[in-house]
């Protein structure tokens, strides 16, 4: 299976959830039924962790761990609400991983377009222009140290703030790793989109971009995730 396959496997689940979620559901619920969805794919494992789901509601969305400091709460989601949902499946040591930021608003999940003005409206247009801005700005021969600090000006000029525990805006995606073989600081074959990676874009095949940002003084935190290559000398995302 390709890693477009697994992505879009990701994608599906992302679909699911986005249909499934309703007011009163719990953070534990909702990444159980990612888990269901998943597996009925043909997933049966998950790179990170084992996890899922790496998932936050409320104002939990401003936080940033390590999954193996992460458990899913019973917290209820309400009525107008925010959900951060990072998905990592993988097949025969293909990776996927995928994010998306859901807002419920009067208890449905909620296009930004149809989105009320408001703090969760400006939250996912600031992701979606992060987005745009990398994929104009990107060039092959430019390095990841060098793309992070223009990245980091464009997003302090939108208001908001880098919220990764890391500091960092992504990370390749290794081919071919053991299932189960991940471990953080231990057997991480990732390189990090960060001001210490000074190797080109072009070094790694795949490379994930997904800033988990939060505006200057506000409650919650907005996390938008896609894996990217060249093609054709462009940026595009699988």
């Amino acid at each position: 299976m390709t890693h477009k396959e697994v992505q879009q496997i990701a994608k599906n689940t992302m679909q699911v959830l986005s249909q499934t979620v309703c007011p009163g559901m719990t953070e534990r619920e909702l990444a159980d039924i990612a888990d269901k969805s998943l597996r009925e794919q043909g997933i049966v494992s998950y790179w990170y962790h084992g996890l899922p789901a790496l998932l936050f509601a409320g104002e939990r969305t401003i936080l940033s761990q390590s999954a193996d400091e992460y458990d899913s709460t019973d917290y209820a989601f309400k009525e107008n609400d925010i959900i951060t949902i990072d998905l990592s499946p993988e097949v025969d040591g293909v990776w996927s991983d995928y994010a998306r930021t859901l807002v419920l608003q009067d208890g449905k999940v909620t296009e930004t377009a149809m989105l009320r003005e408001g703090e969760f409206r400006n939250g996912l247009e600031a992701e979606d222009k992060l987005h745009a801005f990398l994929v104009d700005k990107a060039r092959p021969d430019m390095s990841f140290s060098q793309l992070h600090i223009e990245i980091e000006a464009c997003l302090t000029s939108l208001g908001y703030k880098n919220l990764d525990f890391l500091k960092n805006f992504g990370h390749s995606i290794p081919e071919n790793v053991p299932s189960g073989s991940f471990r953080e600081l231990e057997n991480d074959r990732r390189t990090f989109f960060d001001t210490k990676n000074h190797s080109n874009l072009s070094s790694v095949r795949f490379f994930t971009f997904e800033p988990h940002i939060c505006m200057h003084g506000g409650k919650f935190g907005y996390k938008r995730e896609d894996i990217y290559t060249f093609e054709n000398g462009r940026l595009t995302a699988i």
